[in-house]
């Protein structure tokens, strides 16, 4: 048995899970993790990233309590081989947070999310895509618990960030735009929802396309948003 082989174990699961072939994907992934663990041991970075990638596809598969056992064993790993302020433990705190917002663990979440964004500010400076990240998994749980202004505050850090490193017409950025839309959508602000829609909107046509499914759906948002305003009722109901 060769380590070179685990590597492409490792690829051919990550393949499954982009095409959504969850139980492939792990398959793959737990022969990969075989392999290293027979030639490398378990304290190596290799098996932390395998177990992580084990980890996310029991994420996809919704299966949450043993994708935190994985995520775990990938952190514990990681902690051990670089310390507490290394981005591979940012990493693992990031994604051991995403599970404990589907298990609506929302305080463990929160903590998890800032402790990667203040590794990963020292590590990158705020001007970096790990930090837009971070902030948008905030975001997100704040969104959860109905803190919308805190939400707001922390999409705009986002949008900032996004602006800078990607320019003003990415995809990226219109999806960021599209989730503050709903956050202002729900608070009842329909003039600021349907500004941020329609600048989504405009970001995807630009970018993708008028029959791009992405720009459809913020056009979708955008005309739902403009209905409510006139108080008339939207024929559908859309979704992110």
């Amino acid at each position: 048995v060769h380590p070179d082989e685990a590597i492409t174990l490792n690829n051919m699961g990550s393949l499954y899970q982009e095409i959504e072939e969850y139980e492939l994907a792990l398959e793959y992934f737990q022969k990969a993790l075989d392999i290293e663990l027979q030639t490398m041991g378990e304290e190596n970075p290799t098996v932390a990233s395998t177990y992580n990638n084990i980890a996310n596809a029991y994420t996809d598969l919704e299966d949450f309590k043993t994708s935190l056992e994985y995520h775990t064993k990938a952190l514990k790993i990681r902690l051990k081989l670089y310390g507490n302020n290394h981005p591979s433990v940012a990493n693992s705190y990031s994604n051991t947070g995403v599970v404990c917002q589907h298990l609506e663990e929302y305080d463990n979440a929160m903590e998890l999310y800032y402790a990667a964004l203040e590794i990963n500010k020292e590590a990158f400076g705020e001007i970096h895509t790990s930090v837009a990240h971070n902030y948008l998994q905030i975001a997100t749980v704040c969104s959860d618990l109905g803190e919308f202004d805190r939400a707001i505050s922390y999409y705009s850090l986002v949008i900032d960030i996004q602006t800078q490193l990607l320019g003003e017409n990415h995809p990226d950025l219109a999806l960021t735009l599209n989730n503050l839309g709903i956050v202002y959508e729900v608070m009842g602000d329909l003039k600021n929802a349907i500004d941020t829609y329609f600048k989504s909107y405009m970001i995807r046509k630009r970018a993708l396309g008028d029959d791009h499914q992405a720009t459809l759906l913020s056009y979708e948002f955008f005309t739902r948003a403009s209905m409510l305003a006139k108080g008339e009722t939207p024929a559908t109901t859309v979704g992110s």
